[in-house]
């Protein structure tokens, strides 16, 4: 800072942190982090204090939701740090806060844990970034969330979406791959199928699929049947809301 300056006035940055954080309640750490990445980067001053609100008031957001999630999910081998930091970078790249209410509101019916959630929303904001609509992806996020789809398998989910979509719309493989996983199909499964030819897959899926939305696709070629999961719903309030945790909605 005293070099950007060229002047030894630390305590004017110091102060503007400390009223950031007292005024935002945003996590110090970070705040701090901010501040050094910008400080890396030779940000001006006239440039960094100015940001230095808009960063606080950003964490403080993020911190709000993060805080609500590990309320209501399992953090597993999630940090609380890692939260905050995963929900900023969602936000900050264009992720609608409506959307991603809606999906905690819909996830929160299920035994899920904050890494799955977290992962799913990362998913949308990929599909979406790809070309798919906000609706569409909105619905892909929906049903993986509703199917228990692990973590780990998102990744390989969206590469075989990506993959299908050379040959087809994106929509028809975003619906195809996801119709899939709501019959529980395991991702493994997914990515060979489309490896060995998705598109007459699909052609064949559309042509078997009544007016009703039913498939027939054969039953024995489903794998990774899902082990049963509890549905019992938590106390905790959904991310955005402004009471206490122990009040009624």
């Amino acid at each position: 800072w005293q070099a950007l300056t060229m002047t030894p006035p630390a305590d004017s940055l110091v102060q503007a942190m400390i009223d950031v954080v007292q005024r935002r309640r945003a996590p110090v750490d970070l705040v701090v982090d901010k501040v050094s990445e910008g400080l890396a980067k030779r940000v001006s001053p006239q440039l960094l204090l100015p940001a230095l609100d808009r960063w606080g008031r950003e964490l403080s957001q993020a911190s709000e939701v993060s805080r609500r999630l590990h309320n209501r999910f399992d953090a597993g081998t999630v940090s609380m740090r890692e939260t905050v930091l995963r929900l900023h970078l969602l936000r900050r790249g264009g992720a609608a806060d409506v959307w991603l209410r809606q999906l905690f509101l819909h996830a929160r019916e299920s035994d899920l844990d904050v890494g799955t959630f977290l992962r799913v929303c990362e998913a949308v904001a990929q599909l979406q970034d790809s070309g798919l609509q906000q609706d569409p992806a909105f619905a892909v996020g929906q049903r993986w969330l509703a199917a228990g789809v692990p973590a780990g398998d998102v990744g390989h989910l969206v590469r075989a979406i990506e993959d299908l979509a050379r040959d087809t719309s994106l929509v028809a493989a975003a619906k195809w791959v996801t119709d899939r996983t709501a019959e529980d199909w395991s991702a493994k499964a997914i990515v060979e199928r489309v490896e060995q030819g998705g598109l007459q897959e699909i052609r064949e899926h559309d042509d078997a699929t009544d007016v009703s939305g039913n498939d027939t696709v054969a039953d024995d070629s489903r794998e990774g049947i899902k082990a049963g999961r509890t549905t019992e719903r938590p106390e905790a309030d959904e991310p955005g809301n402004e009471e206490n945790d122990n009040d009624d909605d």
